[in-house]
């Protein structure tokens, strides 16, 4: 009803499933509607499914209630429990998305979504739900990776913002995992905004104020992650701020290891441990001299992950590290990577996770090993699924292609 303040209304609403995974599209919105003074009115607003034809289920009704100069008056929610149909049993076409996995996108999206509508609940649940080795999405890729991507972006995008919404999110639940990760990591993203500091590879010389700035941020980060180790550390995403913490911040080796083997024995399945330590031995110069304790690495990840995973992680592993290694760097063409073992490991990768960001990574690796026959049979299958970001500037798969469709050079007379 309206005391007299309000004028004109407008009303915009959707569906969400509880953890935020499931989310209406955008729908028309209600308005203008006149408030007469002292009295109520009623209406009836558009609620637009979710994206995707499979049959889906929504169990939250959200709305934003705006004035004419576009200030929020309201954010009502009521449990509203819908179930969508099939669009292929409506008769809307093939249904697509039937094996419940969300390109890496839209799982990052839930998060900011939830993050924008400030429902800390569906977070909260998110975090809980996804802190699980059989959450993975289309690349085998555990889901929890999401709530990394979505504190970066948030955190690129208006940091002060970004860090008031993670302090409402801690009032709202002071034992939240995920808001003590999301403050760690934004107090992490804020200390390599000093100037003079990037995460880009370049020996950099920062000023004495700069250095202390960027100690400082790094130390809230630092606080934040021993604060909630007692009730967040359950996590794997805890242990990954603190080894990104401990490298970026040239922490000492005993000290960085202790840290990685803690973090394994109590998330032995979750690989990003491994290629956050594995930063710690990255060369930097287009030398191979760390390469022992990388290969120490993988290992370790396939022999303590076989059960679940088989030897799926040694592809998995070795193809995130070679988009951290520079561009001059190259493993596997007479280098100490085993061409043969990575080879196979991919091969059940991609029977296991037919992505297309597995295959584009498969033939980026053959063709880097010099692999002809792999890199054209791989080429074939993702000519239509090409993901140009995965394939490095000194081995783009154009490049690739015209190498390999060359003509083989006439073998010398004997």
């Amino acid at each position: 009803s309206n005391d007299g303040s309000l004028g004109d209304i407008y009303v915009l609403a959707w569906a969400k499933s509880r953890d935020g995974q499931v989310r209406g599209g955008p729908a028309p919105m209600a308005g203008p509607v006149p408030v007469p003074k002292g009295r109520g009115v009623h209406l009836s607003v558009f609620v637009a499914r979710p994206p995707g034809n499979a049959a889906q289920h929504t169990d939250v009704l959200l709305a934003t209630v705006q004035n004419r100069a576009w200030a929020v008056i309201a954010t009502p929610s009521v449990d509203w429990q819908h179930d969508w149909p099939s669009l292929a049993e409506a008769g809307g076409g093939a249904q697509s998305g039937a094996d419940g996995l969300l390109p890496r996108q839209r799982l990052a999206d839930a998060v900011l979504a939830n993050l924008g509508d400030q429902d800390f609940a569906a977070l909260d649940l998110l975090f809980q739900e996804w802190n699980h080795a059989d959450a993975r999405d289309e690349s085998g890729n555990w889901k929890l990776q999401a709530f990394n991507a979505a504190f970066a972006s948030i955190a690129a995008t208006n940091w002060d913002a970004a860090m008031t919404t993670v302090r409402h999110w801690k009032e709202f639940n002071p034992q939240s995992s995920g808001a003590a990760v999301a403050e760690a990591r934004l107090w992490m993203a804020h200390a390599w905004e000093v100037p003079g500091y990037c995460l880009c590879g370049t020996p950099t010389k920062p000023g004495p104020e700069a250095t202390r700035m960027f100690a400082q941020r790094m130390a809230h980060a630092q606080e934040a992650l021993e604060a909630s180790r007692e009730y967040a550390a359950g996590n794997p995403l805890w242990y990954q701020a603190y080894l990104d913490l401990a490298v970026q911040t040239h922490r000492d080796a005993p000290f960085t290891q202790r840290l990685f083997d803690e973090a394994v024995r109590r998330h032995p399945l979750y690989q990003p441990l491994y290629l956050a330590m594995a930063n710690y031995w990255i060369p930097r110069d287009g030398q191979s001299g760390k390469w022992p304790p990388l290969a120490s690495l993988a290992d370790r990840l396939v022999d303590l992950s076989r059960a679940t995973d088989g030897d799926d992680n040694y592809a998995w592993f070795y193809a995130r590290l070679d988009e951290k290694l520079p561009l001059e760097v190259n493993l596997l063409w007479r280098g100490p990577l085993p061409w043969t073992r990575l080879r196979e490991s991919f091969r059940a990768l991609v029977r296991r996770y037919p992505s297309a960001d597995n295959y584009n990574r498969f033939a980026r690796s053959a063709c880097r090993a010099h692999d002809r026959e792999t890199y054209m049979e791989l080429a074939v299958k993702i000519r239509n699924n090409v993901e140009p970001d995965l394939w490095p500037s000194n081995f783009s798969m154009d490049m690739c292609t015209h190498a390999f469709l060359e003509p083989a050079p006439a073998p010398k007379p004997k």
